[in-house]
């Protein structure tokens, strides 16, 4: 695949990286609204071709598939005129605003017979396998407590009162979007559709939820997800089973997965892989739903994608996270 990659950040760069140890992809043209960043970056990270305007780039024959590292209000809209333009989509998370969104692009993709994907990094990781295969042996789940508890290193820069994306109410950001999503993404993926959701939230001056707790509610246990982007948590993730706990350092990339069992003896049970190693993984998977043979695998990701972005959008209704005010610019 001949990737043209969206966005001139860091995740971009990682990104980058992971198409260079990944078989079967090539990363060939790069986006910006500055012509002048797009052929830095390219140049720095050794792209082909650079584009300042999103239709030129859509009308290049050579550009098969496009990574969208954009803010969150542009994914749609960006996603749609790729699709239409007959070209795969892999986009971040949340891969669309709305579960409206999502499906109309879902029912486009298939249409044009192409690949449209989210970047959710843990759902795709060996990690997750192993959390999954740990579960079937642990017995009856008892309580999950799914935490993302990260210090922004934009804090100071937003208190200045400089605009950051992910800070910013009118771009659809937040703690839910940014970091919430992954917690979702593990109770949902993990436990499937939730019985009740509760739901709470303390929001930033621009309007975006800055501090957030969810409840799941399923037949047996709750999964209580917490996520704030004002201060840096210690504590791990746990999902408390009968026969013992399963433990997380960190629900995004699932660092440091183990198991303690009823008797106490704790273990890792899986590998903790770097950045780029675990965008990697996503992007092979990514690239596997273009084979027949992965076609019920391809499904089940999209079916996870959207009983995510459901639930985000009943948490953002309970929160009083009112979206009409969002803009894409």
């Amino acid at each position: 695949m001949n990737f043209a990659v969206i966005g001139t950040f860091w995740l971009s760069e990682n990104f980058i990286n992971a198409i260079k140890i990944t078989e079967g992809a090539n990363y060939y043209a790069q986006f910006s609204r500055s012509m002048e960043k797009a052929e830095d970056f390219s140049a720095k990270n050794g792209g082909a071709k650079c584009f300042d305007d999103l239709h030129k780039m859509a009308s290049d024959p050579e550009i098969d598939t496009v990574y969208i590292a954009s803010p969150n209000m542009t994914h749609y809209a960006y996603t749609k005129l790729f699709l239409e333009a007959g070209k795969n989509v892999f986009c971040e998370k949340p891969i669309t605003v709305t579960p409206e969104e999502h499906r109309e692009l879902c029912t486009l993709a298939d249409k044009k017979g192409l690949i449209y994907a989210e970047a959710m990094m843990n759902y795709h990781l060996p990690q997750f396998e192993a959390i999954k295969a740990k579960l079937a042996q642990a017995g009856d789940v008892v309580s999950a407590r799914i935490d993302f508890s990260q210090r922004s290193s934009k804090l100071e820069r937003v208190k200045k009162g400089e605009k950051i994306s992910t800070f910013d109410k009118a771009s659809c950001g937040g703690a839910l979007m940014d970091l919430g999503v992954y917690c979702v993404y593990l109770a949902a993926a993990l436990f499937g559709r939730p019985n009740k959701i509760s739901a709470s939230a303390h929001f930033w001056e621009s309007g975006a939820d800055i501090a957030d707790s969810v409840i799941l509610t399923y037949d047996k246990f709750d999964a209580v997800l917490t996520f704030t982007k004002l201060a840096e948590s210690s504590a791990r993730s746990e999902i408390i089973c009968r026969e013992g706990t399963i433990s997380i350092e960190q629900p995004a990339q699932l660092r440091g997965v183990g198991f303690r069992d009823a008797e106490g003896n704790f273990d890792y049970i899986s590998k903790t892989l770097t950045p780029v190693e675990c965008m990697a993984c996503e992007l092979a998977d990514f690239i596997s739903y273009g084979h027949k043979e992965n076609a019920d695998k391809y499904l089940k990701a999209r079916n996870v994608a959207s009983l995510v972005s459901e639930i985000m959008a009943e948490v953002r209704d309970i929160i009083g996270y009112d979206i009409s005010s969002c803009s894409f610019e």
